[in-house]
């Protein structure tokens, strides 16, 4: 029998593709999702679909102390902290005993946590021990969420830092990017900024590596993306193109200081080494340039977004 995994956010784009990287490396893999909708999808690809919530953590506990790894895929929210104390509770007895009993949590944060602690620091790129500056409210949450996850004692702890996830149908990020309004895209704020990038199948491989690695001792961070960074304009123009979208025809706007919140976000320029994730638990990015296959994901995205059910 395998080693089984639960992934929260199984439903999502991250979750959806981390589930099936576990599950391609041989784990038994429970994911909870949020309605039936998503269910049929999952069995078909041998993830076993648990309906529920969050809130509802008292209908799925006995499968959780049967997993070794717990992956929280839908990060920050609502009702976070709760979340982690139940959690924390659940497995509190462990503690007892050898940390090797420990179940190992698995949080899915992202590199904008960084905020602008590159730019403060005048460096280009930022490894896990820079400390990060965030600069929106909801990355602040972030970092304070993940400041108490490093902190726990009772469960083997990584916040994983993903770049910016592209990949077979691309998720929130794709339909923001690549969706033309009336023929026309929308370039927001600075042209220059930058952000790293991570291909949705090579980001869940460093998920199972993580577990494969037996981590026992202090809770770890790990960058996961690759140092692939194109500028915000040469990315938006690729798009553009990919779309039939003409140069004449894209707009470039500041950001309204009402609304659009996430734009204020990235703002910053984050571009982040990975080197630790590299040495430490081998991991290898086999998808090394977005905009050299543009086209390709531009294609998947517009096949695949009119049959999407994200739970």
């Amino acid at each position: 029998m395998s080693t089984s995994v639960f992934v929260f956010g199984a439903g999502g784009y991250i979750g959806e593709g981390v589930a099936y990287g576990f599950r391609r490396a041989g784990f038994r893999v429970f994911g909870l999702i949020r309605s039936e909708a998503k269910a049929k999808l999952l069995g078909k690809n041998e993830i076993i679909p648990i309906v529920g919530t969050q809130e509802k953590f008292d209908d799925y506990k006995d499968i959780l102390l049967g997993c070794s790894v717990i992956v929280d895929a839908i990060g920050h929210n609502d009702e976070s902290v709760k979340f982690l104390q139940r959690l924390v509770d659940l497995f509190s007895h462990r503690s007892d005993y050898a940390a090797n009993y420990k179940p190992l949590f698995l949080f899915t944060s992202g590199i904008m946590t960084y905020g602008n602690a590159a730019s403060r620091l005048k460096v280009k790129v930022v490894d896990e021990t820079i400390v990060p500056s965030p600069t929106a409210d909801e990355t602040k949450k972030r970092f304070q969420l993940e400041n108490k996850i490093l902190s726990i004692t009772k469960l083997r702890t990584v916040v994983v830092r993903p770049g910016f996830v592209y990949g077979g149908h691309g998720g929130a990020i794709a339909s923001l990017f690549f969706n033309p309004a009336e023929g026309a895209m929308t370039l927001y704020g600075s042209l220059e900024k930058r952000w790293s990038w991570v291909h949705l199948d090579d980001l869940s491989d460093g998920y199972v590596r993580i577990a494969n690695s037996g981590f026992s001792g202090d809770n770890q961070v790990f960058n996961l993306a690759t140092l692939d960074a194109p500028r915000y304009v040469d990315l938006r123009k690729a798009m553009a193109k990919a779309a039939g979208i003409k140069d004449e025809d894209l707009k470039y706007l500041d950001i309204p200081k009402e609304g659009m919140e996430y734009l204020k976000v990235w703002e910053d320029d984050v571009v982040v080494n990975p080197n630790k994730a590299t040495a430490v638990l081998g991991w290898q990015p086999k998808h090394l340039n977005y905009l050299h296959e543009i086209d390709l994901y531009y294609t998947a995205w517009k096949a695949s977004r009119d049959n999407i059910v994200i739970h």
